[in-house]
C-alpha cells in the first residue's frame, strides 16, 4: 500500500486529494501493473497523518515523510526475514552438517580425491558445497539415504539441474553419508542412481529450461562472417581462430604470451608444410613433452588465422555477447565444436582430424564432435572414374 498527494482544487478550500494505492502486482495477460486507487474520505484524512486543508506544498512534505517511514519499515522487515532465514539455516547446519564434522570430512575428502594435505581441488570444493545445500535441503540422515532416495531425485528436479551435474553431487553427497555412518558406527547405503521414470524427469526438467543443454552448436564459417559486423575486431578474431585451427577457448587464450611464456610454435615438416604447435594446459596427466599437439596449415584461412595470432589482436568474447550477435546455441566453444565436420567437408582424414582436435582416443572425437546429422561418405570409383547408381 502507498500514499499518493494530487493537486486538485476544492470548494470548502482544500487544495489536493488523498490517494490510497494498492498494488495486484501485473496482470498476466497484459504485463501491466494492476493498481486499485482508493480515496478516502475527507474524516479519515487524519487516519493515515494528513489534515484535508493544509496547503499543497505541507502535505507533499508529510507525503515524503511517509514515504521514508514505509521504506523503513520494509528494509527491517526484510533484515528480520533475513536474519529468520540465517538462523533456520544455521539450525539445519548443525543438525545435518555439524562445523567440527564437516572440517573432518574435508581432510577426508582430499585423502579420497584431493590432494591429500586437506586441500580440495577448486572443482570438487565447487561440487561439495552444492552437495552441502542438497543436504540441507533434503535434510535426511545418511543411515536413510537409500530408502529415501527420491527426495534428492526431487531436489534436482526443482532446481533443473542436470544428469551430469546431479552424478557429481551424489557421489560427494554418498561420501558424506558413508563418512557420518562410519563416525556414529551405523550401516551406510548409499543414494541410488535414478532409473526409469525419475531419470526421465530429471532429464526433462533440465532440458524443458535448456531445450539444447549446455553444449555448444557447431560454429560455422559462414554464421561467423554474417556476425562479423555487429562483432568487435578482437572478438571477431578470437573466433576465427577458434573456427579455423579447432582449438579449445583456454589455448586460443594462451597465444598471447603475455608473461613471454611460448605456448605455440611454427615448425616445417619434410613436405615444406607449416606446422603450428599449441601448448595444452589442459593435459595435466601426462608428461609436459607430449602436451603439445600439431596442426597442419593447410588453408587460406588457417593462414589468416595465423596472421591473427602474429598481430595479437584478438580477445574473447563474452557469452552473452555471442547469444546476441550469433545466436543462444552457441558459446566459445561453437568453432571447436565445428572444426572436425568442416576439416571432413574439405577433405581431410576423420583419424588425423582428431590428432588436431587434441584427442588421446577417436571415440572421443566420434561421441562429442562429429555431427550425426551431417552425412559423409566417398563416391565410389571404377576405372578412375566417379560410379554412382542413381536411384529411380
Amino acid at each position: 500500500m502507498a500514499l499518493q498527494v494530487k493537486p486538485r482544487q476544492h470548494k470548502d478550500g482544500r487544495v489536493y486529494r488523498l490517494a490510497v494505492v494498492i498494488d495486484h502486482g501485473k496482470d498476466k495477460k497484459t504485463g501491466k501493473s494492476n493498481r486499485e486507487y482508493i480515496y478516502p474520505k475527507v474524516a479519515e484524512y487524519h487516519t493515515y497523518g494528513f489534515d484535508p486543508m493544509w496547503p499543497l506544498q505541507k502535505a507533499r512534505e508529510r507525503l515524503k515523510q511517509v514515504q521514508a517511514q514505509d521504506k523503513v519499515e520494509r528494509i527491517n522487515n526484510r533484515k528480520a526475514r533475513a536474519q529468520a532465514r540465517i538462523r533456520e539455516r544455521k539450525l539445519v547446519d548443525s543438525a545435518y552438517l555439524p562445523e567440527k564434522l564437516c572440517r573432518e570430512f574435508e581432510v577426508f575428502l582430499s585423502r579420497k580425491i584431493g590432494f591429500g594435505d586437506g586441500r580440495l581441488p577448486s572443482r570438487i570444493d565447487s561440487h561439495w558445497l552444492g552437495a552441502q545445500k542438497m543436504i540441507c535441503e533434503v535434510q535426511t540422515e545418511p543411515k536413510d539415504y537409500e530408502e529415501y532416495s527420491e527426495r534428492f531425485y526431487q531436489y534436482v528436479i526443482k532446481h533443473r539441474y542436470s544428469p551430469s551435474y546431479l552424478q557429481k553431487m551424489l557421489r560427494i553427497v554418498n561420501y558424506w553419508g558413508y563418512f557420518v555412518c562410519r563416525h556414529q558406527k551405523q550401516a551406510f547405503l548409499p543414494v541410488r542412481w535414478p532409473q526409469g521414470i525419475w531419470k526421465e524427469r530429471i532429464a526433462d526438467a533440465y532440458f524443458d529450461q535448456r531445450p539444447h543443454g549446455l553444449e555448444s552448436a557447431p560454429l560455422l564459417p559462414n554464421e561467423l562472417e554474417k556476425a562479423r559486423s555487429r562483432l568487435l575486431t578482437p572478438a571477431y578474431n578470437w573466433l576465427f581462430i577458434s573456427v579455423w585451427l579447432g582449438l579449445r577457448p583456454s589455448e586460443v587464450d594462451a597465444l598471447i604470451d603475455k608473461k613471454k611464456m611460448k605456448n605455440w610454435r611454427l615448425e616445417k615438416d619434410k613436405q615444406g608444410i607449416t606446422i603450428l604447435r599449441v601448448y595444452q594446459p589442459k593435459l595435466v596427466s601426462i608428461e609436459r613433452e607430449k602436451r603439445w599437439k600439431g596442426i597442419p596449415i593447410l588453408f587460406d584461412q588457417q593462414v589468416l588465422a595465423l596472421d591473427m595470432i602474429k598481430s595479437g589482436e584478438f580477445k574473447r568474447p563474452l557469452t552473452k555477447t555471442i547469444h546476441l550477435h550469433i545466436s543462444e546455441r552457441h558459446n566459445n566453444y561453437g568453432g571447436r565444436k565445428g572444426f572436425m565436420d568442416l576439416m571432413l567437408g574439405l577433405g581431410q582424414k576423420f583419424e588425423n582430424i582428431s590428432v588436431w582436435l587434441g584427442h588421446t582416443t577417436l571415440d572421443r572425437s566420434l561421441r562429442n564432435y562429429k555431427n550425426k546429422q551431417i552425412v559423409n561418405y566417398d563416391i565410389p570409383m571404377k576405372s578412375g572414374r566417379p560410379h554412382l547408381k542413381r536411384v529411380k
